[in-house]
């Protein structure tokens, strides 16, 4: 099991932390879609070209309730959570936000994106924002008050830090993002 430099501790207890101290989650990465789970609505995009799907979720951030995060999980054909994409410190408002590292230092009007793969959960690679980009963005165009709904759009350029297979692309190019969900209670 890969760990990171800080403390020795695995990398996937570090992506689950700092999800968590984004936007409270205690949800595993184990989970199957057949579970209760508090996915809602949807999330699509090209992946270099290939179409991708997952099951979205959001919630505001317990550090600071102006924002929120969005989880989308994507399962193989057999109910197995094949990768994440995690954007955090999305600002709740209409509006257009630059993508960057969501380890690094998020300012405001910016959301941080990890794209993680794990297999039966061990994670096996991920993937995080070009540095310097400006061309990846994340866009809140509607917010739906009354049923706490959220829908928007995304394009991002992410970079391998860790490949999860070797024939794995060194650049994934997520093109024509859209996401419908809804933001579920604390």
């Amino acid at each position: 099991m890969t760990t990171s430099r800080i403390s020795g501790l695995p990398i996937k207890i570090w992506i689950f932390l700092l999800f968590c101290s984004q936007i409270s989650c205690e949800k595993s990465p184990t989970l199957t879609p057949t579970e209760e789970l508090p996915y809602w609505g949807t999330c699509s995009a090209t992946s270099n070209g290939v179409a991708w799907s997952g099951m979205p979720f959001a919630q505001f951030s317990l550090i600071n309730p102006q924002v929120i995060g969005i989880q989308v999980d994507s399962f193989n054909a057999s109910g197995i959570l094949k990768n994440t994409l995690t954007v955090s410190n999305i600002p709740y408002k209409k509006g257009i936000y630059k993508i960057v590292d969501i380890f690094g230092q998020i300012k405001e009007n910016e959301a941080g994106m990890l794209l993680s793969f794990s297999i039966s959960d061990e994670p096996k690679g991920r993937y995080l924002p070009l540095t310097g980009d400006t061309t990846s963005y994340i866009e809140i165009s509607e917010i739906i008050e009354d049923s706490r709904e959220v829908k928007g759009q995304f394009f991002a350029t992410l970079l391998v830090v860790k490949k999860p297979y070797s024939y794995s692309p060194d650049t994934i190019r997520l093109k024509n993002g859209k996401f419908h969900t809804k933001l579920i209670p604390q």
